[in-house]
C-alpha cells in the first residue's frame, strides 16, 4: 500500500485492496440447519500471557451484524474481551466516536456474566478512554495470567 507517512493518505486504492480478502468464495462451504455460514474476520486481536482482546471497527451508524453478536457471545463466555469501536470517516484515522465494551465475568466484578458498557462521544476525548481500557484489561490480563499460573 503506498501511502504518505506524514498524511496517512491513501495513494493507491488498488494496492490496498490487494490486501482485503474476498471471503466470498468460501460462501455454500458451511451450512448448519439449511442455512448458509459466511466467514467472519476479526479487526483487531492484542494476546497478553494467554488473554485476549478482540478490536471490531464499524462506521458510524452501522451496527453489528447478527453472526458478530453470535461470535461476540461466544468468545465472551470464553472469557475473552471485546472492545466495538465506532468512527467516522475512513477507517484507518481512527476518528473513533462510540465505544463498546464488552468485558466476560472473569475481569467483571459482581454477580453478572459479563459486563456491557456504551460510551457516545459526549465531548470527551474517546481516544483516551480506549487508551484507558486498554490499560486496565492489561493490568487485569497479566493479574489474571500470574494467578493461572501459580
Amino acid at each position: 500500500m503506498q501511502t504518505n507517512n506524514n498524511t496517512g493518505k491513501i495513494y493507491s486504492v488498488e494496492k490496498l485492496l490487494e490486501g482485503v480478502p474476498n471471503l466470498g468464495i468460501f460462501q455454500g462451504d458451511f451450512k448448519s440447519h439449511n442455512q448458509n455460514i459466511y466467514p467472519t474476520d476479526l479487526d483487531g486481536l492484542i494476546e497478553i500471557k494467554g488473554q485476549f482482546l478482540v478490536h471490531e471497527y464499524k462506521k458510524n451508524g452501522t451496527k453489528i451484524t447478527k453472526g458478530q453478536e453470535i461470535l461476540q457471545k461466544q468468545l465472551l463466555d470464553k472469557g475473552i474481551c471485546i472492545l466495538n469501536l465506532w468512527h467516522i470517516g475512513p477507517c484507518f484515522k481512527m476518528n473513533i466516536v462510540k465505544m463498546q465494551v464488552l468485558v466476560p465475568k472473569i475481569y467483571a466484578f459482581g454477580k453478572y456474566k459479563y459486563t456491557n458498557l456504551i460510551v457516545d462521544n459526549d465531548g470527551k476525548n474517546i481516544l483516551q478512554r480506549v487508551h484507558s481500557f486498554h490499560a486496565w484489561w492489561t493490568n487485569r490480563a497479566i493479574s489474571i495470567a500470574k494467578k493461572r499460573y501459580k
